[in-house]
This record gives C-alpha cells, structure tokens and sequence, in this order.
C-alpha cells in the first residue's frame, strides 16, 4: 500500500469511527425512549450532534483530496471528539441510570465523558483558526499559539483524566455534580482545568489575531478562502450566543431553538470544505450581500410594522371598536407595498460594498444595453462586446464571430 494510500484510508478510518459513535448516540437514545427514560434535552444538543456528523465527513474530505493539508486532520479529530462526547453522555446515562452492569464500562464512559470534550473545543477554536486555509502557520512566530494551545490542553485533561478515575460515574448517580469533591486531587484538577481555559481562552484570541493578519495581507483566492471560513464561523457564533438569552427570555423557543441550531452547526465546516477544495469560491460575496441585505430588510420591515401597528392602533382605538384588526391589516399592507423597492436599495447597497464585482459588471452590462440601441457599426459593435465580456466574466481569449454572407440569399 502506497502512502497516499495508507493517509486516505487512514482519514476513512477515523472518519467511519466518528460516525459510528454518532450512530451509537441514536440506538441509545431510541433505547432509552422506548424504555420510558427521559432524555434529557438542551439548546446545544442536537447542534452537538450535527457537528459530531459534519466535522469528520468534511476532514474525511479534505484530509483525502488534501492529505498535506493539516486542517483535514484537525477536523477529523474535533468531528471524533464531539461524537465520542456525545455517545459517552448518552451512554453513561443510560447504564447508570438503569440497574448496575446494564451496560458494560458505564462508569468507565461517564469518566471519559469528563475530559473527552476538551480536545475538539480547544482545536475547533484555536489551531483551525490560525492554520486555516492552508495548514500552516502566518509566519514562524505564530508557533507561539500551538504551544498555549498544547499546554491548554494538556492542562484540561490530564489532571481531570487521573482525578476523577477513582470517582468515575459518581455525578450520575446523585452524589456531585460538580468538580466540588472531598478528594483534594478532584478540586485541584478543577483548578487546573479553569488554568487550562484561560490558556485555550489566550491561544484562541492569538489565532483569531493571525487570521486577521492572514486576512489583511491575502488576495485572490486565499481571500475567498478566508471570507468563506470568517462568513460560516460569524454566523455561529451570533447564533449560539443568542441562544442562551433566548432560553432564558422564554423557554417556549427551546423547539425553535433546537431545530435552528441544528441546521447552523454544519456552516462552519461545509464552509470551510468548501474554502479548502475551492469549489466555487467567488460565490461568497454574492452570499454575504444576500444575507446581510435580507437581515437587514428583515429587521427594518418588523419595525415598520411595529411602529405602524402602534401609531395606527392609537388612532383608530378611538374611532372604532375593531381598531385592533385595521391596525394589523394596514400595517401589513405597508411592509407588503415597501418590501420590493426597500429590497432593491437595500441590495443594491450591499452589493456596492460587499459584491463589487458583480455590482461594477451589472453597471458595465447596463451601460452596454443602452449604447446597443444606437450602435449600427458592426465592427465597432463586435469591439464593444468583447470590451464587455472582458471586464465582466474576465476570459482567457474573447473572440466575435460573424456568419459569412450567402450571395444567392443576397445577404
């Protein structure tokens, strides 16, 4: 077996395990809902899943068409530790909560599921920051970050992994739920953890730094590159940030809530496949200018609506007894009249900043149409639209040709 060989399957490997364990999580939880045992439900759940899925199918992809690329292989290893992760909560659950030796190595999972967290999240927002797109650091210096990010992690699982083993599936069964223990070895490996995520917390910053300092000095393609993995990180980040509060204002969005971060999770790495593979790469200005300009034509038409539905129920209210009904029905019908011209100005602006591509090529075609409907000089029409085609979809060669006249036609 070759060595390119050898790295592919090794990357299929790594990645079919992944998946397995996510498959794993699904059998216990459809065991434990037959059974009559709650399961319990979070806002980050079925996001953890979906990334548990998502990170090791995208590094099996790149790590197999990119094996020298080392961003294949981090996601593999986030993707295997958010599905071990996963499968250990679900599984130390289930054989502890059930009569003992329901399941085998129960106690064993649930001090796994401990520590098993700690090397997807440190690489997730460290060393694919700062390595991202094409494996390797900015410059030399930058090694600075994989040494805080190394004895971050070092520092988060070792002392948790020794500690707790002489206390493995004690949380589950009721006795702590916390680091808070009458073993001092327990408390100080709490204090190193807090130590060791105050470094991820310090290495996570410099990587973000890097990537900015990437950011500034790329151009072509790494640009792209970049603006796929910046546009996908952004939109998860605000996401799962909001999320919380979310909770916290109502707890009936936790449905919503769930669904939406199931459906985010992936954007990340697909965006960042995708940025890697480079496949269709210039698309992405178009994708932040449509997001952006329907964000914002979203949150202006909800307070149009807001402030007309206020102001017309004041005035109605006295008037009529059904106030209330007019109010919603005039205020719909304004966002409905301003909802097409208010999406034209608004694109039209997001394009003039974030696609200016596609922008300048859409003033050049326009301006084009409109001496078209003069031109009768064939040569000089021929000159123009290869001027046209050059500035707008940029080709290698652009050539005109014209059908030779039929004499017998007389044409």
């Amino acid at each position: 077996m070759t060595r390119t060989a050898l790295i592919r399957w090794s990357a299929h490997l790594v990645a079919m395990v992944g998946l397995a364990l996510e498959m794993g999580t699904v059998v216990l939880v459809a065991r434990a809902v037959a059974t009559g045992q709650s399961v319990p439900i979070y806002p980050y759940t079925a996001a953890g899943f979906v990334l548990g899925a998502a990170f090791p199918i995208i590094g099996w992809v790149i790590a197999s068409r990119r094996p020298g690329n080392a961003i294949g292989w981090i996601f593999l290893a986030i993707g295997l530790s958010q599905a071990l992760d996963t499968f250990n909560g679900q599984y130390s659950t289930y054989g502890l909560a059930t009569s003992p030796g329901s399941l085998p190595f129960a106690a064993e999972a649930a001090w796994a599921g401990t520590w098993d967290w700690a090397p997807g999240f440190v690489l997730l927002v460290t060393l694919s920051v700062v390595l991202f797109p094409d494996g390797r650091l900015p410059s030399p210096r930058w090694r600075l970050v994989t040494w805080i990010t190394a004895l971050g992690l070092l520092l988060m699982v070792l002392p948790t992994a020794i500690a707790v083993w002489p206390h493995r599936g004690i949380e589950l069964t009721g006795y702590s739920g916390s680091y808070a223990s009458p073993d001092p070895a327990v408390e100080i490996a709490g204090a190193l953890l807090v130590v060791g995520l105050l470094l991820s917390a310090l290495a996570a910053l410099l990587s973000v730094a890097g990537l900015i300092v990437r950011f500034r000095r790329s151009s072509g393609v790494e640009r792209q590159q970049l603006k796929w993995f910046t546009f996908g990180g952004a939109i998860e980040i605000v996401v799962f940030a909001v999320t919380p509060f979310l909770v916290e204002l109502d707890p009936s969005f936790l449905p919503v809530i769930i669904v939406a971060g199931a459906l985010v999770a992936p954007l990340l790495p697909v965006a960042a496949g995708i940025a890697v593979l480079r496949y269709r790469l210039y698309e992405i200005d178009r994708i932040i200018s449509r997001t952006l300009a329907y964000t914002a034509l979203t949150a202006a038409l909800a307070v149009v609506y807001i402030g007309a539905f206020i102001g017309l129920q004041a005035v109605l209210a006295p008037l009529t007894t059904g106030g209330g009904s007019l109010a919603v029905a005039a205020s719909t019908l304004v966002v409905f009249l301003l909802f097409q011209p208010l999406r034209q100005r608004l694109q039209s602006a997001m394009d003039r900043r974030f696609n200016r591509s596609r922008y300048d090529a859409q003033q050049t075609v326009e301006g084009f149409a409109a001496r078209l409907r003069d031109e009768v000089d064939l040569i000089r029409l021929a000159g123009e639209v290869q001027t046209v085609v050059g500035q707008t979809l940029a080709p290698d060669s652009v050539g005109v040709w014209f059908r030779p006249s039929n004499p017998a036609s007389g044409r």
